[in-house]
């Protein structure tokens, strides 16, 4: 089922990161974006209690985590696309809100 023998070659930490994320078909790096990104949101909406800028916080935070998760591998360009697109969805909230 797993190639557990690819996995347990690796000789750095992040050619263990790598070798799971391939056996888990590149689902660990959007499961860590994912999970940092749910803990940035809720930190950051229990201290504003203002969602718009919460989803404003956190999409700055999962876009500057998805560069560094595209530049070792471990999530896939689209990925990096979509936080792209958040980013700019929440900038444009917040302009809209603010005028």
């Amino acid at each position: 089922m797993y190639n557990l023998t690819m996995i347990s070659e690796a000789t750095t930490f992040l050619g263990y990161m790598q070798g799971v994320n391939h056996e888990l078909e590149g689902f660990l790096g959007i499961f860590l974006l994912i999970i940092i990104s749910s803990i940035a949101f809720i930190s950051f909406y229990t201290n504003t209690r203002d969602p718009g800028a919460s989803f404003a916080a956190t999409s700055f935070i999962s876009f500057g985590l998805s560069i560094l998760l595209a530049a070792i591998e471990l999530i896939a360009p689209k990925v990096l696309f979509i936080t792209i697109t958040a980013t700019a969805a929440s900038l444009a909230y917040s302009w809209q809100k603010n005028n």
